[in-house]
């Protein structure tokens, strides 16, 4: 974790040397005004960082932001309060182009580059004001105010690249965990002479960040602590700074979801709070600070498609707080395949039985005198299985569906109807199942033993990669599973556990882990178990058996456990 954290800060360090080697200079002109700068795809919030650390897994998403009122022009009036004096932008409608991918389970990367679609003004002002408001408000609207202008067509804005390294514990899963953050923004403005002046920065921004999250049961928090090193700068040529002035800042953030417990969706409320504190005395004021609050629902369709709709107020006026905003975001997740099980081996192919051809009634000889024909078939073939007398060793018995191969009109002997017909049953008196050991083919294998608590599967129960459809190879393990249930009638609760191994979308996991225990009591209510006496719960990858660094590891740790829970007294 050293490492990483060594070359998280090395990244960083060429763009925070390149910015103070600056030195101080005069305010520039013009700022990107978007204060919404949504978390990487993938996330389950809006605002507040909740990292995701999931090796080999990569996701790509579109988020629309709609902005009512996001830059009011004005100033403080002698009673402190704000006097609007131009609403420049009142609908504004941006986009977000996301793309995120995790590597080794403790960093994950991001990108994105936000696009105006639609930005409409309004000449509308306020009508009490004071005289100092007044004559600036005369000075606005009889001067244009270089570069503000609402931006026609579409339009792009400065892209940024994000990097979260984890630092202790797993986000999503622990009680407590922290990871370190940071953003780079590139500035378009610098590059392309006709970017509009309040959609890029004239220099390159950086976001360094401290993220604390954790979860306990179905609620999950995350606190965001971080620091914006920005040129200062200001809009327009109004002579007053209120409303219109960016600057490095502080900012500040926490959210509080409630979790599905199998993660089909996420809601809960988000709250951001920045302000600028170069120069230092605009900290903590209300025209240089910004507050947006939003609720935010997350749903999961299926395994890899997210939808995210939020909707909050924004308080205080820093450039780019709206009074309403309107937050829809679509990410799909690209997810690792875990392993696949191998089934067990299948048992020998059962020799196919002669096909016999049985003569229709009229391709018999065609008599009109001596015996009738009822007469002359019986004393042809008397078991009337198509196998005439003379060549029939079993000529009072018919041969049926399964014949013995080797004793022509006979049929297969199975007396202990368990499949496996003799002579190849070493066991022929007792069921049992087919086996590639022929002194065990046919023979009763103790599949399902009492140890304790637990009904001990000697074969392990299998399904489909990533389904909960239970293949043809568990018939045996489970009929012996549901007699090994029925002979003992003081188990009145028994507990199907699914688990899995770390491999994957943690969330999927979960859900996938009860669905193969809801699966397996399906099976076995079907099959004569009472519903009454079984429970399902499915545990994910949190209860492994054994390490997952291993193939071996995390096929063992893929099963299905049987618990009892109420015994007879």
């Amino acid at each position: 974790m050293t490492r990483h954290l060594l070359w998280w800060l090395a990244v960083w360090a060429f763009p925070l040397t390149a910015m103070a080697q600056q030195g101080p200079s005069l305010p520039r002109s013009g700022f990107e005004i978007h204060r919404t700068q949504p978390t990487p795809a993938g996330e389950s919030s809006f605002l507040v960082d909740s990292p995701r650390f999931e090796s080999g897994t990569w996701s790509a998403g579109i988020s629309l932001d709609y902005a009512y009122r996001p830059l009011v022009l004005g100033v403080e009036d002698e009673d402190g309060e704000f006097q609007q004096l131009r609403v420049l932008i009142q609908h504004q409608l941006l986009g977000n182009l996301e793309l995120s991918g995790s590597f080794c389970g403790c960093m994950t990367v991001s990108a994105s580059v936000p696009l105006t679609l639609l930005e409409r003004g309004s000449s509308s002002s306020s009508t009490n004001a004071s005289s100092r408001a007044l004559g600036l408000r005369a000075a606005a609207q009889e001067e244009p105010l270089v570069g503000v202008v609402p931006v026609s067509g579409l339009g792009a804005s400065d892209p940024r690249i994000g990097l979260m390294v984890r630092l202790y514990g797993q986000p999503g899963q622990s009680a407590f965990s922290a990871s370190l953050g940071g953003t780079l923004w590139v500035p378009l403005r610098k590059f392309f002479d006709g970017t509009a002046a309040h959609t890029s920065d004239l220099e390159a921004r950086m976001l360094s960040k401290l993220v604390l999250s954790g979860r306990r049961s179905s609620l999950r928090w995350s606190v965001t602590g971080g620091f914006l090193l920005r040129p200062e700068a200001h809009l327009g040529e109004l002579p007053g700074p209120e409303g219109s002035s960016a600057g490095s800042e502080a900012q500040l953030g926490a959210s509080l979801q409630y979790v599905h417990p199998a993660g089909r969706f996420a809601l809960g409320p988000e709250a951001f709070y920045a302000t600028v504190i170069t120069p230092r005395a605009y900290a903590f004021k209300p025209f240089f600070s910004s507050l947006d609050a939003l609720l935010g629902l997350h749903v999961r369709f299926g395994e890899r498609l997210r939808l995210g709709v939020g909707a909050g107020a924004g308080l205080q006026r820093q450039p780019g707080t709206p009074t309403f905003r309107l937050l829809v975001r679509m990410s799909y997740d690209a997810l690792r395949a875990s392993e696949r099980v191998s089934p067990p081996a299948a048992p020998p192919l059962r020799r196919e039985r002669p096909q016999v051809r049985v003569p229709a009634p009229a391709e018999l000889p065609q008599l009109t005198l001596g015996p009738s024909l009822e007469t002359l078939r019986a004393s042809l073939d008397l078991d009337e299985d198509g196998v005439l007398n003379e060549k029939d060793l079993c000529p009072d018995t018919p041969m049926g569906d399964t014949p013995e191969p080797r004793r022509l009109g006979c049929p297969v002997s199975d007396p202990d109807h368990d499949g496996v017909f003799d002579p190849e049953d070493a066991c022929p008196d007792a069921p049992g199942v087919p086996s590639l050991e022929p002194k065990m083919n046919g023979c009763a294998l103790n599949l399902v033993e009492l140890k304790e608590d637990r009904l001990i599967t000697r074969q392990p129960v299998v399904f489909a990669a990533g389904t909960d459809v239970l293949l043809e190879e568990n018939l045996p393990v489970l009929q012996a599973l549901a007699r090994a249930i029925q002979e003992r009638s003081w188990i009145q609760q028994l507990r199907i556990e699914g688990h899995t191994d770390n491999s994957g979308n943690v969330d999927f996991n979960n859900l996938l882990s009860l669905r193969r225990a809801e699966s397996v009591k399906r099976w076995l209510v079907e099959h004569g178990i009472d519903a009454g006496r079984l429970q399902t719960a499915g545990y994910g990858p949190s209860r492994p058996v054994t390490d997952n660094a291993t193939p071996l590891g995390r096929a063992a740790n893929r099963r299905v456990d049987f618990i009892i829970t109420v015994r007879s007294p």
